[in-house]
């Protein structure tokens, strides 16, 4: 047997399968998420939020030019799918290279051994292509495969390093893994965390294995990653800002000539250094500078986010010169960066009694009319500075937001310890204040950042995943299930308890422990059989697990919107690696009595069956091919809104699907969408006012002065007791602006004057009649620089530009005419007699519910529904039935009402999407137009869903008790509220379901009293 050759067949016919399988089951148009903003991207070379991807934003442009215009979308999946597949190729080499240094000194001869390896690399490999958490990333328009392309990349030529040591220039490969790794910081900041595992095998290889040596390796890579994000990145950028603000305010240059003129004596310099050390013989100093060099040229790519910001590409963000691209660097605008590691405050950490505040970095911006920069802000007296002893080691619950805290006390059973603090001035009185314990956050960190939001997505794609429904902690979402009973009744349940929506969810992948058991069974043979290889792939997989966990600190919020479990994919490369290396374990404990080439045969099929096992289970919900949910999303949304208009969208999954239509397919230019929650941000208020495609620029009367960064963005609500009308918001605007110092709102109670309002008629036709003035009132503690930029926006646009909400905003309910995709904005009210419970534009609700949605991703029983799709469906599509099907009868129009509620209940069958409470108000519709079977059937199965949830969140204890103590007592309260509805409508099928609602409630109480966490907190309730 030539095992050069196979070895390159098995290598090859492994990325084929790779790639083969992403691109089937790739996404042909935009999906949810940041696939939208990427393929807009990578279509005009346009910046992406920070910290910014320049290197996949020209990588994916160059590929996507091979396409037609028409399949952009599906390009910039299959530039995902090719990345991937050749991340198998390095990681079946990665497994060969180790399987054969680990059984050098293993009896290895003939071809039963030689298959043998080439098994393990197969295996291996197919883990990871039907990994769950990489096989979705290889489908879409993102940057994760690129990035993990980098890590296996530069791993490999690690790997070559190893093999020709000793040879003359074999230090090539260590300059190419700092060229790669200045390139990835272009794709991605995490894949720095390389370095541990490729420091640990040179130092390994060079000095051998001792724990001095490891010790060594290990401080070395620390160094190096502080070294390369902090002083080759972030410093250099400092470096440039300090220049160039002497080029244009002390010697009178234009603006960026400091950037260009340290760019050039940088690279002046270094190349000089490497040529003096090459002439010298200073080898060390030459590599030394040659990797400096080679970084730097690598991540240089940020420039591109400079150049393009600077024409005003319509997708763009805050990189406009080298001060914001530090900010751009560092994702300021997420506060990423800012999160404490090692010592920090917690969620209840008072400021310092003496000093409240300390000084913060001054912030310069450039001023267009001086042709200098000057200080915006001073940044005095501008960062928190908290009580010394509220700042608690290893502090992993410090978010200030409602949401987290709530979090913080539902993961933990949270007590805290009590210290005296003065928080108020140098004379005030000592206070009692009750911060988490350092053992408490600790206890976080092993329950949720390190268990939930780690362990679980590592058994999700070796042991078997229970559903797709974003995983918050209860035991019907997001669970990682094995198959097997006995091992899942701990987190899920009993099987008998499970309803039947779960058992037969079409993203329930069980398989059975094998993946995961096969993994350790490799991680065991490494044990006995190389030590060094054990230490590399154990740093590489702690690296990108644990590390960057710490490094994250994530809060609860963030499983509150999406799973993170892409950001780990670098420790599924390396548990794909030990999957691989348990073939070759079970060659070598399979009896000797066996011939050698029947006992790889044998290994090689029993090998196989579990990437198999893994494509097989996964295909149905991994096959993206035909879902066309955000793309139908965006275009009716844009298809709603009237020419020349406004839309203001909030959240990723509105946003991005419709930069995507505009950007790329070019659809409905003419109206201009704005991110509700960017408006908070200087740069963006800067582009409302320019225009943007076929949408001219927005008008505004905020100066700029009062929203660049460093200026406050936080104002109070302040009432003047003289204010007892309402304010006409331009003048509010005015005060607040001219007031700056103190800024603060004196009224929550607000006016816009309206002359001229298009699409007027809309007052006549809906049963809502037209008013000269809006007036609502809109009360906040404290409003938000975005509350001020849209009050202004309105104010000053309403009357020559419709205006549209994906979701009301400020207070403006009771002036939106609901389309269903979006809510208009008119000077309309409802028209006083007493039924109307909103305003609801008919016309364009039936159009869309009943002619244009066709609900394919839906309606089919047999077909997979994402769970991202459901958000919409109860959100969305059947709010906006019912609000139809409500305005039909309240006008009499008993027939269309009847047809609006049947056609919801067949494209958004219960078996797709399970009724909630939502479908029982659905359901009070049809007793009210006389259809009391229907009735009847909706109540029993909305009450049925809950009940089953309820009867099996209470059947056992979790682990998470707070956290489905919460949600339990949701269901209890909902399903009071709809028993009473019931009750006030039918004593028949009230007296048909009170049996087991007592049952229920019994068993409710009985879980809650035998639990002393969960009975505590309900008492404290």
């Amino acid at each position: 047997m030539q095992f050069s050759k196979w070895n390159k067949i098995a290598g090859w016919s492994v990325f084929g399968i790779a790639l083969i399988a992403y691109i089937a089951t790739a996404q042909r148009t935009v999906m949810f998420w940041d696939s939208g903003e990427f393929i807009a991207s990578i279509y005009k070379i346009q910046p992406t939020h920070p910290p910014g991807a320049p290197l996949y934003t020209l990588l994916g442009r160059i590929f996507i030019m091979l396409f037609p215009t028409s399949a952009v979308a599906f390009a910039g999946a299959v530039f995902s799918a090719l990345c991937a597949a050749f991340t198998i190729w390095f990681l079946y080499h990665a497994i060969i290279w180790l399987a054969l240094k680990i059984t050098s000194g293993l009896s290895m001869e003939g071809k039963g051994p030689e298959l043998a390896v080439l098994a393990s690399g197969v295996v291996g490999a197919l883990s990871l292509t039907f990994n769950d958490s990489f096989w979705v990333s290889s489908t879409e328009a993102e940057v994760y495969t690129l990035s993990t392309l980098f890590m296996a990349t530069a791993f490999w030529a690690a790997t070559r390093w190893e093999s020709q040591f000793g040879q003359a220039g074999n230090d090539r490969w260590l300059l190419l893994i700092v060229y790669l790794l200045g390139l990835s910081i272009g794709v991605h900041i995490l894949n720095l965390a390389i370095l541990f595992p490729v420091i640990m095998l040179v130092v390994l290889k060079k000095y051998g294995l001792t724990f001095k040596s490891i010790i060594i390796a290990l401080s070395a890579a620390l160094v190096l990653f502080v070294v390369f994000n902090r002083i080759l990145v972030q410093g250099i950028v400092k470096a440039l800002i300090g220049l160039e603000i002497v080029s244009v305010n002390n010697l009178g240059l234009s603006q960026h000539s400091g950037v260009l003129m340290g760019a050039a004596l940088f690279f002046i310099l270094v190349i000089t250094a490497l040529i003096w050390a090459r002439l010298k013989r200073k080898f060390l100093l030459e590599r030394i500078t040659a990797g400096l060099l080679l970084f730097t040229i690598g991540w240089s790519t940020y420039a591109t986010a400079i150049i393009r910001t600077n024409v005003n590409t319509p997708v763009s963000n805050n990189a406009y010169d080298v001060f914001r691209l530090l900010d751009y660097l560092r994702s300021d605008q997420f506060g990423f960066g800012n999160q404490p590691l090692f010592f920090g405050p917690t969620f209840n950490s008072p400021r310092d009694g003496d000093k409240e505040f300390v000084d913060a970095e001054p912030v310069s911006a450039y001023d267009e009319e001086q042709k200098r920069y000057v200080v915006s802000d001073d940044g005095k007296l501008k960062r928190p500075n908290y009580h010394k002893d509220a700042v608690v080691f290893f502090p992993r619950m410090y978010s200030f937001e409602p949401l987290d805290i709530q979090g913080y006390q539902q993961w933990i059973d949270y007590e805290g310890k009590e210290i005296s603090v003065q928080v108020r001035g140098p004379s005030g009185k000592l206070q009692n204040v009750v911060i988490p314990t350092v053992g408490e956050n600790l206890s976080f960190f092993f329950t949720l950042q390190l268990n939930w939001l780690n362990f679980r997505y590592l058994m999700w794609n070796y042991a078997g995943r229970q559903n797709d429904i974003k995983g918050i902690g209860i035991p019907s979402s997001g669970n990682w299930v094995s198959g097997i009973p006995f091992i899942d009744k701990g987190r899920i349940g009993s099987a008998e308890n499970i309803p039947e929506f779960y058992k037969k969810h079409k993203a329930l992948n069980e398989f059975y422990l094998l993946p995961f058991l096969l993994g350790l069974a490799g991680l065991f043979f490494l044990f006995k059989t190389g030590k060094k290889e054990l230490i590399i792939t154990a740093l590489f997989f702690l690296a990108f697990g644990v590390a960057i966990t710490i490094f994250i600190n994530q809060r609860p919020i963030h499983i509150l919107i999406r799973e993170r479990d892409y950001i780990f994919l670098g420790s599924y490369y390396v548990f794909s690696i030990w999957i691989g290396l348990g073939v070759l374990a079970l060659f070598h404990w399979l009896s000797d009595k066996w011939p050698a080439h029947r006992k790889a045969l044998a290994v090689t099929l029993i090998g196989l069956l579990i990437p198999g096992l893994m494509a097989f289970k996964g295909w149905d919900d991994h096959d993206r091919s035909h879902n066309n949910e955000a793309r139908n999303l965006a275009k009716n949304t844009l298809d709603q809104c009237a020419p020349n208009s406004i839309l203001i969208a909030l959240g990723d999954n509105i946003i991005f699907p419709l930069w995507y239509m505009q950007e790329v397919e070019g659809y409905r230019t003419d109206v201009r969408v704005l991110e509700y929650t960017l408006m908070n941000l200087h740069w963006y208020i800067e582009r409302m006012q320019t225009a943007v495609n076929q949408s001219p620029r927005l008008k505004l009367s905020l100066p700029g002065e009062f929203y660049q960064k460093g200026k406050p963005t936080v104002f109070p609500l302040r009432k003047n007791p003289n204010i007892k009308n309402h304010v006409d918001v331009k003048n509010v605007i005015d005060y607040l602006v001219s007031s700056e110092k103190n800024g603060h709102f004196p009224t929550d109670l607000f006016g816009v004057q309206v002359n001229d309002q298009p699409l007027e008629t809309a007052a006549s036709s809906y049963g809502a009649l037209r008013v000269p003035q809006i007036r609502w009132q809109f009360s906040k503690q404290r409003y938000t620089m975005q509350d001020v930029a849209l009050l202004d926006l309105i104010a000053h646009n309403i009357e020559e530009r419709a205006i549209y909400f994906t979701t009301p905003q400020a207070g403006l309910n009771n002036y939106l005419l609901d389309k269903g995709m979006v809510k208009q904005l008119l000077p309309i009210t409802l028209d006083g007699n007493g039924s109307r419970s909103q305003l609801v534009d008919t016309k364009a609700l039936h159009q869309l519910l009943m002619e244009e949605l066709h609900f394919e991703e839906y309606r089919d029983t047999n077909r997979f529904v994402p769970a991202i799709n459901y958000d919409f469906t109860y959100n969305v599509y059947r709010p906006a039935f019912y609000k139809l099907a409500q305005a039909y009868l309240e006008t009499g129009k008993v027939i269309k009402s009847k047809e609006v509620l049947d056609r919801a209940r067949e494209v958004l069958p219960n078996a797709n999407i399970p009724y909630k409470g939502q479908m029982f108000e659905m359901a009070k519709l049809y007793h009210q137009l006389g259809y009391f079977a229907e009735w009847k059937e909706i109540s029993r199965t909305v009450m049925n869903n809950l009940t089953e949830e309820m009867r099996w969140y209470t059947s056992f204890y979790s682990g998470n008790e707070l956290i489905t103590y919460t949600k339990a007592k949701q269901l209890g309260e909902q399903l009071s509220v709809i028993m009473t509805g019931i009750g006030q409508r039918d004593a028949e099928l009230t007296r048909e379901l009170e049996p087991q609602l007592d049952e229920l409630k019994s068993q409710y109480n009985a879980w809650v009293l035998n639990d002393p966490i969960v009975s505590r907190k309900h008492l404290q309730q």
